[in-house]
């Protein structure tokens, strides 16, 4: 495991982003700010929401408390001494131990194939019925996005290229 590194993370023009799992590949653990509005929502539903939160409760690093007043949250953003480290309190071997966590979540349940599975199950329990056979049609448009790619590639792997079919 490498040295102790994080990276802040906050929402921006949504919760989500590559950046986050970057993140925890890296062997990093993201520092979410704010992630106590999303706990209980399906916002980030894959992310291990409640091993991040342990994050913020590790010895020496900034309480969340502090950006729990929304109005001040923005302004309190803006001035990085408050998401420094107290490495004098800092328990490097509790965020090792969580980091490999994260990594070892990650190889199972942040693939595109896990992904692709979550949208079968689904879509077999809500719509279809568990194990009925699915063919897709995917409609994208000019660009690219994270979500969408991802999405692709994992009922690519779970469904096989003869139940997929794209548009665009």
């Amino acid at each position: 495991m490498q040295a102790p590194a994080s990276g802040s993370r906050k929402k921006k023009g949504g919760w989500d982003c590559t950046r986050h799992y970057e993140i925890i590949a890296s062997g990093c653990v993201p520092y979410f700010v704010g992630l106590h509005l999303v706990l209980d929502s399906l916002t980030m539903y894959a992310l291990p929401k409640r091993m991040l939160l342990q994050a913020l409760e590790l010895p020496g690093v900034p309480s969340e408390s502090l950006f729990k007043d929304p109005p001040a949250l923005q302004e309190q953003l803006k001035l990085r001494q408050y998401l420094k480290l107290d490495h004098s309190k800092f328990n490097t071997s509790a965020y090792c131990n969580l980091a490999e966590r994260l990594i070892e979540y990650s190889d199972t349940a942040l693939t595109a194939e896990a992904l692709g599975k979550y949208v079968v199950t689904n879509i077999q329990a809500s719509v279809l019925g568990e194990g009925t056979p699915l063919r897709m049609l995917i409609v994208t448009g000019d660009e690219a996005d994270m979500q969408a790619t991802l999405t692709y590639q994992g009922l690519y792997l779970v469904l096989g290229a003869d139940s997929i079919t794209t548009w665009t």
